[in-house]
């Protein structure tokens, strides 16, 4: 990937936002889970069955959900972690090769 800018600073940023949204989002859907489960003694009949598999089918899509943003946060991660190491490879290889310089002119 040569010629590849990685704004780490911008990464980083990415990533406490993603955190940030994904604790609001669990937070939402727990409210919404507890709203579920509070109001699921109201349904009768056919209804409380289909009131349960609709309950199912979200709380399953909750849950794909937030597994997809702990990976997309982890995935962040490792990418930040990756390209700082590179990043401070590369400085102390500079800086290493300009150490036997001669500057005084």
């Amino acid at each position: 990937m040569a010629g590849t800018q990685i704004d780490i600073a911008g990464m980083q940023a990415a990533k406490s936002k993603a955190e940030s949204v994904h604790g609001e989002m669990n937070g939402l859907l727990s409210r919404v889970r507890s709203t579920m489960e509070q109001s699921s003694g109201v349904w009768k009949g056919d209804a409380q069955a289909a009131f349960t598999v609709v309950s199912n089918e979200y709380n399953s899509a909750a849950q794909k959900m937030s597994t997809a943003m702990d990976e997309m946060i982890q995935k962040l991660q490792a990418s930040l972690t990756k390209y700082g190491a590179q990043e401070d490879d590369t400085t102390a290889a500079v800086k290493s090769a300009g150490g036997g310089l001669n500057m005084n002119v």
